[in-house]
């Protein structure tokens, strides 16, 4: 529709090199004209002069695709041919078809601060028929703002270009939504994603055909509509102009400098990364196999062996170096019962004795009954043990049904088994740790093999898409990527006043790149949906990868602006898997497990039920938890608490119990309530395990108000100017503390100057660390198909998300996998391919 371009009707302009001979006459207003390649930069130019065709002051060429500013120019005119003179700066586009962006962008920098020198506005240009906000405008607009901050921000104002006036061009923007109130709030909010202001920049929306026709070529293309549209071009360009005469400058300086030093921190962060020793920068990450609860000597089997306790498992070594494992080696505690003593105590009194065992019937076949009896040398050690081998023996309700998927999907005969097995996961998405994954067999030696190298995973980048909070890189190099991630990191602790601040950035970032690779990250998605989906040896099951289609995410977990105090991080995760719905499961996270209060005995309670309620003894054959046959040897006992009929073996724990009728609340007995409304009854290991999980949670609890308390005194500690004031504002905490139930004893251990009892209990923090943490997140999706007689059937499909968080210091993240799973025999049917 646009007609070839003429110069009459033009009115008359200065040349070029006259105009450039004035810019040392006086200081006009300037405007920085930046966009991509072919968003109409020079074009809004000539319409910023009033000028077209052969008096134009910027060459235009809509003939052919290639750039048409090839170098930075600035140019002074008068303001659409009659007005105030202006300053306008023109620069290459950006994504240049030639490939000469660099080029470009140090050139402009040497405009800015060896001739243009103040710039009161920028004009960023897109294409109103296709607004894009592409990688390197994205890199030249963080530039600016890094290098003059939000002032950069207040001085832009945002054109969309190619934007016709007319009636039917109106309509057609009405029926699809794309009205400029709506396409200035798209581009608002990707600025303000990209470069984090909380304000909005101007825009406005102009044709340049107006400027660039003649008026009787614009009379034959709009016709009667030709005075509206004239009068909405002169109001978009008078916004523009009362834009940039309102606005003040400000002076360009160093500009080069920052252009420059952003090529060297690219070069010296890989050098940093391939060249860095973690381990002398004070790095203190917790990994699975530094991940302690509790360690320390037991005696087992008339031998002293060293124990070392972490979620779920109890590893047994020869000395403390744990070189050589031995004993038991390995006790896998999921599902286990813990109490003290023993049953062959009375011929071990020299030294405490706690026992480890799992009931016959917990997680079924898939597990075997075992007892350990393991001694200590005091009963403050057995305390300690007793108390962290029960919380480490906890599984949520979620981790037990995924525990019961896993193996009946394992063993499952044929499809309808297979299918009852899926239906406990199929609406409901599954969080499965790495860490879990290991320790299943196998996999543990065939995913350590395959840890990629820095190089490896840099190759593995420069075929994949990777978006960094907003900021989009497809096929990236290590160096532009790392470098990008490092601002970020740096940007995100506040800059610190640290010497090594760029080296440890520049750790995170590598460890970043290595997480990126899908050499990891998607052979540890695949490991996780193998060990669940693809053991089955009865049904010809597999997994089938799909390609990815999806970026990469990568998110600088920041500090909030509006709470300084929070890290924007996601909660750790507990080592076993769980349902991401599952709010109990969060109670079993580490955090909670050290700082749980590990003083004073343990005050087990729980309710008697009455004996009518009682399960009749010729009603049950067999015992109610391990299924195993009552006969003469094998009597039957009712557990007092829940009334059931067990064998000896699985009734073989005693606890307090209330009398039924009696007032007493179960959670809060002492040593002084009445003994006439408390008797210590049997009960089976079921209602013992019950009443174990309510002292626990009672102790994490403690643990995390006494954590408030010492926050509370710190600060009146730290405010106080004599020791009067100190001592009588830790006596006011100290009996505040006594009346919630926490002995000062206890409160001291967390702010006293000797050393803590739970010392040995490594990632405890005392400082707060300054450095945020990065998430990564990885989708790829899987589906399940069986190799039938004659065609390869699809049976599920599986939606999976690898996330991991990279952190400087504290708990070290594996990685977890989210899995959610849909069936797509839903859909019609099982789709049949041909092999």
């Amino acid at each position: 529709r646009r007609p070839a371009r003429g110069g009459s009707g033009c009115p008359q302009q200065r040349s070029p090199s006259r105009c450039c001979k004035m810019s040392a006459e006086g200081e006009a207003p300037t405007i920085c004209l930046i966009g991509a390649t072919g968003a109409g930069k020079s074009s809004t130019g000539n319409s910023l002069f009033g000028c077209r065709g052969d008096g134009a002051a910027f060459h235009v060429d809509d003939v052919t695709l290639a750039s048409v500013t090839s170098e930075t120019s600035v140019v002074i005119r008068q303001w659409r041919g009659s007005g105030d003179r202006v300053r306008c700066v023109d620069t290459p586009g950006l994504g240049d078809s030639a490939g000469r962006d660099a080029e470009h962008v140090a050139a402009l920098a040497d405009k800015l601060v060896g001739e243009v020198r103040h710039v009161n506005a920028f004009l960023v240009v897109f294409n109103g028929q296709e607004p894009r906000l592409n990688l390197h405008l994205k890199e030249m607009l963080t530039m600016f703002k890094q290098m003059f901050g939000e002032n950069f921000l207040r001085h832009t104002i945002i054109c969309f270009t190619r934007w016709e006036y007319d009636r039917r061009a109106k309509k057609k923007r009405e029926r699809s939504g794309n009205t400029e109130e709506c396409r200035a709030r798209v581009m608002n909010d990707e600025l303000q994603k990209l470069l984090g202001h909380n304000f909005d920049c101007p825009c406005v929306f102009i044709d340049n055909t107006l400027n660039a026709c003649t008026t009787e070529e614009l009379e034959d293309l709009y016709d009667d509509e030709l005075g509206a549209i004239r009068e909405a071009f002169d109001g978009e360009m008078e916004k523009v102009r009362n834009f940039l005469f309102a606005t003040k400058p400000f002076v360009c300086t160093d500009v080069k400098a920052v252009a420059l030093e952003r090529e060297e921190l690219k070069k010296k962060i890989m050098q940093l990364i391939q060249l860095v020793d973690e381990s002398v920068l004070g790095r203190n990450l917790i990994t699975a196999e530094t991940g302690v609860i509790h360690r320390g000597w037991l005696r087992w089997k008339r031998r002293w062996l060293w124990g070392v306790l972490r979620r779920q498992h109890l590893r047994i070594y020869m000395d403390e170096d744990c070189t050589e494992a031995t004993g038991p080696r390995e006790v896998d505690l999921t599902g286990c019962i813990c109490s003290t003593g023993s049953e062959w105590q009375l011929f071990q009194r020299r030294f405490p004795a706690f026992t480890v065992y799992r009931p016959v019937n917990v997680q079924g076949a898939a597990r075997s009954y075992f007892c350990h009896v393991f001694q200590v040398k005091t009963l403050e050690e057995r305390r300690r043990w007793v108390l962290l081998v029960q919380e480490a023996t906890q599984i949520s309700e979620s981790c037990h049904r995924i525990e019961k998927f896993h193996e009946s999907l394992r063993v499952a005969p044929c499809r309808a088994d297979y299918e009852r097995a899926i239906a406990i996961v199929v609406r409901e998405t599954m969080v499965i740790p790495v860490e879990w994954v290991f320790q299943q067999g196998s996999t543990l030696v065939a995913n350590k093999g395959r840890r990629p190298t820095l190089h490896q995973a840099i190759k593995d980048l420069q075929r994949d898409r990777v978006r960094v909070d907003s900021v989009d890189f497809t096929c990236p190099s290590g160096d532009e990527l790392a470098a990008h991630i490092c601002q970020r990191v740096l940007a995100g602790a506040g800059h610190p006043q640290d010497e090594n601040a760029e080296v440890k950035a520049a750790v995170l970032a590598r460890d970043v790149l290595l997480g990126c690779s899908r050499t990891q990250g998607g052979g540890d998605t695949f490991d996780a949906v193998q060990v669940l989906f693809g053991k089955n040896e009865a049904l010809e099951v597999h997994v089938k990868p799909e390609a990815p289609t999806d970026p990469i995410f990568v998110r600088v977990l920041c500090r909030k602006e509006s709470d300084s105090d929070v890290l924007c991080s996601i909660s750790t995760d507990t080592g076993v898997p769980q349902f991401q719905r599952d709010q109990s499961a969060k109670h079993l996270s580490s955090d909670l497990v050290r700082a749980m209060d590990l003083r004073g005995e343990q005050h087990l309670s729980s309710n008697a039920v009455d004996a009518d309620s009682w399960v009749p003894d010729f009603q049950m054959v067999q015992c109610m938890r391990c299924g195993e046959r009552f006969n003469p040897f094998l009597r039957r006992h009712h557990c007092r608490a829940c009334g059931a009929l067990v064998c000896y073996s699985c009734s073989r724990h005693f606890v307090p119990l209330a009398v039924a009728g009696s007032t007493i609340n179960v959670d809060f007995l002492t040593d002084s309530t009445d003994s006439s409304q408390v008797r210590c009854e049997r009960v089976c290991f079921l209602c013992y395990q019950r009443a174990v999980i309510r002292d626990l949670d009672a102790r994490k609890e403690r643990g995390q108000q006494a954590v408030v308390n010492e926050e509370e005194l710190l600060s009146m500690r730290a405010q106080s100017t004599s020791g009067t004031h100190l001592a009588e504002a830790s006596a006011e905490a100290v009996t505040t503390d006594e009346n919630n139930g926490i002995s000062s004893s206890f409160l001291d251990s967390f702010i006293g100057e000797e050393e803590n009892d739970n010392s040995d209990d490594e990632g405890m923090e005392t400082e707060e660390d300054p450095w945020p943490a990065v998430s990564i997140e990885m989708s790829s999706r899987y589906k399940i198909v069986c190799l039938g007689a004659d065609a390869l059937e699809e049976w599920y499909a599986l939606e999976c998300k690898y996330v991991r968080v990279i952190r400087w210091s504290g708990l070290a993240d594996e990685g977890r996998v989210f899995i959610s799973v849909s069936d797509l025999s839903s859909n019609g049917g099982a789709a049949a391919k041909k092999k």
